[in-house]
Parts: C-alpha cells; structure tokens; sequence
C-alpha cells in the first residue's frame, strides 16, 4: 500500500514540475544587440534608404587595421572602405593610432590623390577619400564627425 502512496505522491510531484514557469525568453533588448556585422548591414541599407546607389565591391585589405574593409563604391564615383571591428573597443583602440590630419598610422605615413576622412560609430570605422560635401554631411549624420582627416 506504500508504495502505491509514494507512487502517486512521485507522479503529482512530476505534474507540478511539468507545469512549472518556462525558462525566460531572452528581453527585447537583448535580442535587438546587434552584430558589428549587422551594423555594417545596417549602414548600407540606410545609405541605399537615402536614396544612395550602393555598389559593394568586395574586401579589401588595407594597410592601417588589422580588419580588412568592406570596399563599397557610392554614387558611382565615392570609393569608401568600412572597417568592422569585432567590438567598438577594438574600433576605439586601432582609430587612436590614426593621426589627426588622417595621413599618419603609428609609424607608417601614407598620402592620398583628395583629402582623407575617418568617421567612427561602435564597432564600425569608415573611410573616404574625396571632397564631395555631401559625402561628408551624410557619413556625418549617420556616424558622428570626422574623428581624422582634412
């Protein structure tokens, strides 16, 4: 007869914990992190939001980060390389060894045919080389201001 009780007594115990509350499911906060990957999605699909024509144009590796770039070229005329770090501390880390004038990279000194421009949000560094203002406004307001360069 006992263990008829510890039976039932095991089979209520295993129901209750059946019914118990779910694992939490990750926040919305959590599962809106994004990527330094999709960072460099989301970039791109803004640029083409405001009307930009994207061509990427593949990766390409450059001598003053140990990331090689994205080359994309915009318009059909602006070549802009975007650097994507695996964290925005890696991103912070290698642009402070870019000189202000944008030309100088630790020891290494490089020129450009038009001026140098950096621009640095999170984990992604963006370069252009060119004059062209309106460049300059859009990378301005989708990043923040030149952190190097003329």
């Amino acid at each position: 007869m006992h263990t008829h009780a510890l039976y039932f007594a095991l089979g209520i115990i295993l129901l209750f914990a059946g019914c118990a509350a779910p694992a939490p499911q990750q926040t919305l906060a959590q599962q809106s992190q994004t990527s330094p990957t999709d960072e460099y999605t989301d970039f791109v699909a803004t640029l083409r939001a405001r009307g930009m024509a994207v061509e990427e144009k593949g990766v390409v590796k450059e001598p003053f980060f140990t990331v090689p770039s994205q080359k994309i070229v915009l318009n059909g005329t602006g070549f802009v390389h975007v650097f994507v770090f695996p964290t925005a501390q890696q991103a912070a880390a290698e642009a402070s060894t870019i000189s202000p004038e944008g030309t100088k990279f630790g020891p290494s000194t490089l020129s450009f045919t038009s001026p140098p421009h950096f621009y640095r949000k999170d984990a992604l560094v963006v370069f252009y080389v060119g004059s062209d203002k309106g460049m300059h406004d859009v990378f301005t307001q989708l990043l923040g201001p030149q952190f190097a360069g003329a």
